[in-house]
């Protein structure tokens, strides 16, 4: 059975109709990709602006008189090695206290009798 000339005239249309939709579809969803894109970077921003405002202000410095002898005693107690330059600057916190860390902050730790070794 042989197509008509009229019908492979409306086949090849159809066919260029519909290469036509999927580029403007493609168009549209480059649009809408730009779109997201600019979302996405504008809601990026706000948050390092955010994150900014919040890491910025300096910690309260709070100072750890954990003696040096009861440090090392501490660290062998739970099975922690530390090394590094001036490792022996850093003592363990003893409390979520002695972090410095904000007192909204602070409030949720409340009933944690103290910082677990790794995160003393």
């Amino acid at each position: 059975m042989e197509e008509s000339e009229g019908e492979r005239q409306l086949r090849k249309q159809e066919k260029k109709e519909r290469k036509e939709k999927r580029r403007q579809e493609k168009a549209l969803a480059g649009e809408g990709q730009e779109e997201e894109k600019k979302a996405k970077k504008s809601k990026k921003a706000k948050k390092e602006d955010s994150d900014a405002e919040t890491t910025d202000a300096p910690l309260k410095k709070v100072k750890n008189d954990f003696p040096l002898q009861d440090v090392a005693a501490w660290r062998k107690e739970h099975e922690m090695t530390i090394s590094g330059k001036d490792s022996d600057d850093f003592p363990p916190l003893r409390s979520f206290a002695e972090s410095g860390i904000p007192k909204d902050i602070l409030a949720i730790t409340k009933d944690f009798k103290a910082p677990t070794p790794i995160q003393a």
